[in-house]
């Protein structure tokens, strides 16, 4: 018994990744990126409340725009280790998409899982990373993803870009990956 509790001391095992934007306050190194980047007018900022990160904007489709996202700092991260994404937000009703990246290459594939809001209350929507479909300048490949590019992710986060003119709001509580 007593080498057991020794051995998982030294070696010890992460069953998850948790993200919590409120108790632990995670979050206040991401990053916005809208459609402006390509000449758009969308508009977005986040902010945080005690328990949870907010991201809220316009979405403008002047000069070809239409998106805006709210992104993790840029590092290695062997997500393929994990099957699911499990996250608790509440929102506007939109189509939002948490997005995960393997190269900052804007023309490269990235990976969606969309998620569309019932309700304007809390919900909690469990995702399998499996089901994340590959998209390239933001329309789908008819591709997955695969256990090597979840191996390679370098930054995720959350995208409106439904097309749609007019403000949203996605508070999220917490990420977490196991």
């Amino acid at each position: 018994m007593v080498i057991f509790i020794y051995l998982a001391l030294i070696f010890p095992t992460q069953n998850s990744l948790k993200i919590d934007f409120g108790k632990e306050k995670d979050g206040h190194t991401w990053q916005i990126i809208n459609d402006n980047v390509m000449g758009g007018m969308s508009n977005s900022k986040i902010s945080f409340t005690e328990n949870s990160m907010l991201f809220e904007g316009v979405i403008s489709l002047q000069n070809n725009g239409g998106f805006a996202s709210v992104r993790s700092p840029i590092r290695n991260m062997d997500l393929s280790k994990y099957t699911k994404v499990k996250m608790r937000y509440k929102s506007s009703i939109r189509n939002f998409d948490l997005i995960f990246s393997n190269d900052l290459k804007y023309y490269n594939p990235k990976y969606k899982l969309g998620f569309s809001p019932k309700t304007e209350n809390w919900e909690t929507k469990e995702f399998l990373l499996k089901d994340a479909i590959e998209t390239r300048m933001g329309q789908p490949t008819g591709a997955s993803i695969s256990d090597q590019n979840l191996k390679n992710i370098i930054r995720f986060g959350f995208i409106l870009s439904d097309k749609r003119e007019g403000s949203f709001v996605l508070e999220i509580d917490y990420l977490e990956f196991y």
